[in-house]
């Protein structure tokens, strides 16, 4: 048996799965999964709400949270086009402007979905008391976040001359 596996959906990939999560508890001794927005409503249709939460209260189980997306955006308006590396999130519609707190939105996804009010409200509840939110942008990953780190790593790649001036990409938050 091995110690231990991080479990994340792969880029541009279909979300975790139960079975890679039950083949993963197999063959190691801790599985330690990354939840994004996806993964996660796709795991609740597959085992439901009560068995995702029994899942995560398992001790060789640890998760974490993360709705913010990596994405690349490009702009083609100037002679070539331009990239940037964007964090995009699921946050508020139109209607309510500002983003509410993610019990809120996780609450209101399940019931947009189908599931009843009581079991909306149980599930949110109890995930985000038991499973951490992380972010890109903060230090969770690695100091000073992601796109910070992202854009260091661009400009060495810069300064070395080793691509054209017009293939530097810039990295922003949106």
């Amino acid at each position: 048996m091995f110690d231990n596996i991080i479990l994340r959906r792969s880029e541009g990939h279909d979300p975790l799965s139960f079975g890679q999560i039950a083949e993963a508890l197999l063959y190691y001794q801790k599985v330690h999964i990354f939840f994004d927005r996806g993964s996660l409503f796709s795991l609740i249709d597959q085992i439901g709400a009560d068995r995702l939460l029994a899942l995560i209260d398992r001790p060789e189980i640890t998760a974490v949270y993360c709705e913010e997306m990596l994405a690349t955006a490009s702009d083609s308006s100037e002679v070539s086009p331009y990239y940037q590396y964007i964090i995009t999130v699921f946050a508020a519609d139109q209607k309510e402007g500002k983003p509410r707190p993610l019990q809120e939105r996780l609450e209101k996804e399940l019931k947009f979905k189908g599931r009843p009010e009581p079991e909306a409200m149980r599930f949110s509840r109890a995930f985000v008391k038991k499973v951490p939110q992380r972010s890109f942008v903060k230090n969770h990953f690695i100091p000073e976040g992601i796109i910070k780190s992202t854009q260091n790593d661009l400009m060495i790649l810069y300064t070395q001359k080793s691509y054209p001036r017009y293939y530097f990409y810039n990295t922003r938050r949106l």
